[in-house]
Order: structure tokens, then C-alpha cells, then sequence
């Protein structure tokens, strides 16, 4: 499934969402199903496509290639969006209600948010050097 395809449902899944014809618990439901579409997309299918062609790569055997510095921004971006992607899914890869554990993965991922801004910097150090 591309994310034009995902694109195109969620925009569906909107238009219904908006609807006031449907019942207010139908209208959540697929709200929910809506945002984690979109969030789930762009983590599985647009971020890797995002660091790959930000590379400049057309094909993944020619990674080393790549200079560093490139390699380090375009890593530290690719983990600074998937970082915020996740903490924006509704349903999270261990659920918010289980104590301690919930809110462990959205820590993990906000992390990998900040090791991520660790690297973009880092990089454009080195850029500017």
C-alpha cells in the first residue's frame, strides 16, 4: 500500500469523521482508525523512503558511498520524525494504561527524538566545519 493510497483513505475516513449524520462514538472510532493509518504509514513507509532518497541513494548496496556528515543529518532526521510519529500514535506498541510499563515506550521514543537532534547537530558541526 503507498502512501498516496493511505493518503486517499484517510481523507475518507475524514469526510466521515466530519459527517454529523453518524453517531459521536462512530465518528472516534474512525478518527482513531484515521490517525493511526496516517501515523503508522509515515513510520513504516515514508520515513525510510524519506532517508533514503535524502541520501541520494537508488539502491540500499550503495550505502557506503554516502559521506557521513550526510549520513549523520539525514539518520538524525529520519529519528527525530519517527520519534515524534510514535508518540503521536494512538495505540502504542505497549498500551498507556499498563502502569509504568505505558509510558516507557513513549519515553523510548522521545529518546530517540533527542539522539536524533543530538546527530542533526552534531552533522551540521561538522558541515560548517
Amino acid at each position: 500500500m503507498s502512501l498516496v493510497t493511505v493518503g486517499i483513505i484517510t481523507v475518507g475516513i475524514g469526510a466521515v469523521c466530519t459527517s454529523k449524520l453518524a453517531p459521536r462514538f462512530i465518528r472516534d472510532a474512525v478518527a482513531g482508525v484515521a490517525s493511526q493509518l496516517f501515523w503508522g504509514a509515515l513510520l513504516l513507509l515514508y520515513i525510510p523512503a524519506m532517508w533514503k532518497y535524502s541520501l541520494g541513494l537508488d539502491s540500499w548496496a550503495s550505502i557506503t558511498e554516502v559521506d557521513s556528515v550526510s549520513l549523520m543529518i539525514a539518520t538524525g532526521t529520519a529519528m527525530i520524525t519517527g520519534g515524534f510519529a510514535y508518540t503521536r500514535l494512538p495505540m502504542d506498541l505497549i498500551p498507556d494504561w499498563i502502569p509504568l510499563l505505558g509510558l516507557l515506550d513513549d519515553s523510548i521514543a522521545m529518546l530517540v527524538m533527542a539522539a536524533g537532534f543530538l546527530l542533526v547537530t552534531v552533522g551540521l558541526i561538522f558541515m560548517s566545519a
